[in-house]
């Protein structure tokens, strides 16, 4: 696999960005697909970020306790730790994306799951 850019997912039909919490996966570190690898609060909860696919985090990751645009590269994903990302493709800057065409759904992405409710969801 070529390495592949991990960005900043739309978790809400409002979100425009991100508040990067933590990172709970370290670069060179072997992740599994459906593996939590951060922490993001969006505009509704805080959420755990998963890996789409499986092989190596690679860094430098986007620093955490930041606010991020939504489709912004956060890290990436290689076939080897310590593999080299490719010139221009720098964790913490906006990723170059298409936009969504109308038969897209709104939804937020299946590679998320809560990870606590936040102040909103919880109950009295």
């Amino acid at each position: 696999m070529k390495t592949q850019a991990i960005t900043l997912p739309r978790l809400s039909a409002t979100m425009e960005s991100g508040h990067l919490v933590s990172w709970l996966k370290q670069p060179g570190d072997h992740v599994e697909k459906g593996e939590a690898i951060a922490e993001v609060e969006s505009d509704k909860a805080i959420m755990e970020m998963e890996a789409f696919d499986s092989g190596y985090l690679l860094g430098p990751l986007a620093e955490t306790d930041r606010d991020y645009p939504v489709g912004t590269v956060l890290a990436h994903l290689g076939d080897q730790p310590g593999e080299r990302v490719q010139a221009g493709e720098q964790s913490g800057q906006q990723a170059v994306q298409s936009p969504p065409s109308e038969a897209e759904p709104t939804t937020p992405s299946p590679a998320l799951s809560p990870a606590r409710p936040g102040p909103a969801a919880q109950a009295d």
